[in-house]
């Protein structure tokens, strides 16, 4: 399945609107009081996997509608984000007990 990621974001920001979580009113402590909120609920279940990762999903669209709250472009930033680990990476070898997982997303 492939996706548009611009239109998934704009359609969670938007259901997050409408369910009245982000308004006129809303503050940027707001959004970091509810990554913290977040991550509390992922820290609380590591034992269900379906749980655990629907979690970690919330953590990444809280993210996401603070990035576009602040009217920044989370593609964006999210790509400034890898190009800034690559040059920290770069010439680095990868932890051979680390696993990679290669994921195409979108061709």
């Amino acid at each position: 399945m492939k996706y548009n990621i611009q239109k998934l974001f704009n359609r969670g920001y938007t259901a997050t609107v409408k369910r009245g979580c982000i308004t006129n009113k809303t503050k940027p402590i707001d959004f970091i009081n509810k990554l913290k909120e977040e991550l509390k609920e992922v820290e609380e279940s590591t034992d269900n996997y379906s749980d655990h990762i629907l979690e970690v999903g919330d953590i990444i669209e809280t993210a996401k509608n603070y990035l576009m709250y602040l009217c920044e472009d989370p593609i964006k930033i999210i790509e400034k984000v890898v190009i800034k680990n690559e040059k920290r990476a770069k010439g680095l070898k990868p932890d051979k007990y680390h696993r990679f997982r290669n994921f195409t997303f979108i061709n």
